[in-house]
């Protein structure tokens, strides 16, 4: 669980808040994989004085990993995200493909994957569309004393039609 803050004052004001969390369990044969966060933010405009909202989005998801050996596993997982500010209403995001655990130690892991997924995204004032996308991702986590652990997590989403025009 990360809960985080900041509040800036002079020559600019902002205020921001965030909250998430996120739990794995894992057994010899599978890894269940769960999350959510929440983040929020506002900035004083100079011009006007009024606060205006500039983060204000969240997202839950789950992920199965089932292991056929100790390093190779297919998964499935979905996410589903709002952002206010975006004018994103809804963002699906299902689907599954194949992983690979390069290393999983105590202190450190680190995993690839590749598949495909379905997302569907629905903005204010605009139709609802749906497309197929590749899945590219990456997991690596890092424990260099028990109370700090480091992580990084990338998912690349590129439209099987227009891979370097339209992604997530």
């Amino acid at each position: 669980v990360v809960v985080n803050g900041l509040i800036t004052q002079g020559n600019s004001e902002s205020q921001s808040l965030g909250a998430s969390a996120n739990a794995v369990r894992r057994s010899e044969i599978d890894r269940i994989t769960v999350g959510a966060a929440y983040y929020y933010g506002r900035q004083k405009s100079k011009d006007t004085g009024e606060w205006e909202t500039n983060v204000n989005n969240w997202f839950i998801l789950g992920k199965y990993d089932f292991f056929l050996t100790k390093h190779f596993y297919p998964y499935a997982g979905a996410r589903v995200e709002r952002d206010r500010v975006a004018d994103l209403d809804l963002r699906l995001i299902a689907g599954g493909g194949l992983g690979y655990q390069w290393f999983e130690t105590p202190t450190f892991n680190l995993n690839t994957e590749a598949g495909a997924a379905w997302v569907y995204e629905n903005y204010a004032n605009q139709p609802s569309e749906d497309h197929v996308a590749l899945r590219l991702a990456y997991h690596v986590d890092w424990t260099p004393h028990k109370a700090l652990k480091l992580f990084h997590n990338l998912e690349y989403l590129p439209r099987i039609t227009e891979p370097f025009v339209d992604y997530n």
